[in-house]
């Protein structure tokens, strides 16, 4: 079997103050290639500051470590723990648009996941201005497609201990 490895591409140049118009267009042709070629991508150098990255998985972390008994204080809709179609305990929490209902652990779990979905949401836009351009469509077709951009966000954080035998 053939393997290939996941294309990443560096989306810097939409986020560096100087415009480099040289640099986008670099960056919509990869994107494009890896569209066509891999249906996918990955990217690096996205302005999401890695300090609010690592400070939501230590969110994520501390939450998932907490009691059951704090974790099923989240209504239902929002958490869950199965382990069904698992090799073990799998847990998740949802949250949908409009994110209203947050866990109390940790406490600061409100402010950290409104301000990465405020970050994931502007990388949202860029990378949908950048595939209108690989499209061959206006800058703002995806945008104005559907002017409801309250289903835009779902944010699924998936939580899989590592099994006993792995330790």
């Amino acid at each position: 079997m053939a393997s290939f490895d996941i294309p990443t591409i560096d989306v810097s140049p939409f986020f560096r103050l100087e415009e480099n118009e040289e640099a986008k267009k670099k960056v919509i042709v990869q994107i494009r290639e890896a569209c066509v070629n891999y249906g996918f991508f990955q990217i690096v150098n996205h302005g999401i500051p890695l300090e609010l990255l690592s400070g939501t998985m230590d969110m994520y972390k501390t939450f998932f470590a907490s009691s059951d008994e704090e974790k099923l204080a989240v209504p239902f809709y929002n958490y869950l723990k199965s382990t069904k179609n698992s090799s073990g305990t799998y847990e998740h929490l949802l949250f949908r648009f409009p994110f209203n209902v947050f866990p109390n652990i940790p406490p600061h779990f409100k402010q950290v996941l409104e301000a990465i979905v405020s970050q994931f949401t502007k990388l949202g836009l860029v990378l949908e201005g950048i595939i209108n351009e690989c499209l061959g469509l206006p800058p703002d077709f995806l945008a104005n497609y559907r002017n409801d951009r309250s289903r835009d966000s779902l944010l699924g954080l998936h939580y899989f201990p590592v099994s006993s035998d792995r330790r």
